[in-house]
């Protein structure tokens, strides 16, 4: 194996580690929507489950995402429960909330 190959080969591997593991920080506005979300403000529970179904900030995680959503639902929030209502995940992310 030449140096060149094996260079290459290097550099293939940490490009493809660093691509595979999504490392977010969270910022401190994030900390303070989740702290707002956790006191039970419906618009910070929607905005964090936006956050989690899009990746944006966090991690991309659709049953957290849904969590949050619903939460806001148990609040009466509208457009969390459209949320809910249009989301098509084959992994049962999504299943009707029971009250």
């Amino acid at each position: 194996m030449t140096h060149n190959f094996r260079f290459v080969a290097a550099v293939a591997v940490l490009v493809a580690l660093v691509l595979s593991v999504p490392v977010q920080a969270q910022t401190p506005a994030i900390e303070a929507l989740q702290t707002r979300a956790e006191q039970g403000d419906a618009e910070a529970q929607v905005s964090l489950g936006c956050m989690y179904q899009d990746g944006i900030g966090v991690p991309r995680d659709a049953a957290e995402a849904v969590r949050w959503f619903r939460l806001a639902t148990d609040q009466g929030h509208a457009d969390a429960q459209a949320t809910i209502e249009t989301w098509r995940v084959d992994y049962n992310a999504v299943r009707p909330h029971s009250a």
